[in-house]
């Protein structure tokens, strides 16, 4: 009796370590670390940013998760250069998102790339306020701790760099962010 309750463990173990979430919600929050707007010659002084997203996923030979969702963001960048006087812009960026990660079973921590679209977007400053529509791009990687596997729920957390290109308001836009954040697969 004990063989064989031990054998299921095992195995409801092995099972969750390899298995993948079919929904998956994060929260973040992130600094830009350099950037320019408006054709270079503007240039990020300062930028906390804070959102979440949220993936349907799919598993692929096994160590392979995909996942299709949207993701919704909020900063406030503060914005300058010799000549120009410091200004703040509050940016609001909502769109699409897809990733790929890699899971290792038994192994804790999941590299990953991640890229999607600014379905919408928007930027407001000193009475100037502009959204466009899939003119802002993202793509980057970073890593995923798995802190606590328990059966149908996986709670994880996670660093990445995400490199973000287009247009912002009309005018070309640079960013490199570095976001940290929780995330919670549902199984």
């Amino acid at each position: 009796m004990k063989t064989k309750l031990l054998l299921s463990a095992f195995i409801l173990c092995l099972a969750h370590a390899s298995a993948f979430a079919l929904v998956d919600a994060n929260l973040y929050g992130g600094y830009t670390i350099g950037g320019k707007y408006n054709s270079n010659s503007i240039k990020h002084k300062d930028d906390f940013r804070y959102g979440g997203s949220v993936h349907l996923n799919t598993t692929f030979l096994l160590i392979l998760q995909l996942g299709l969702g949207g993701y919704y963001q909020m900063s406030s960048a503060t914005y300058g250069s010799s000549g120009i006087k410091n200004f703040t812009a509050d940016k609001t960026d909502a769109g699409i998102d897809a990733y790929a990660a890699l899971g290792i079973p038994f192994f804790p921590i999941s590299p990953y790339v991640r890229g999607g679209a600014a379905a919408w977007n928007k930027i407001k400053y000193d009475g100037y306020s502009k959204t466009g529509n899939f003119e802002k791009y993202h793509v980057g990687g970073g890593l995923l701790f798995t802190v606590l596997p328990i059966p149908l729920f996986k709670l994880q957390l996670f660093g990445e760099y995400i490199n973000v290109f287009g247009k912002e308001g009309g005018k070309n836009s640079t960013e490199h962010q570095i976001n940290l954040g929780i995330r919670g697969d549902l199984f």
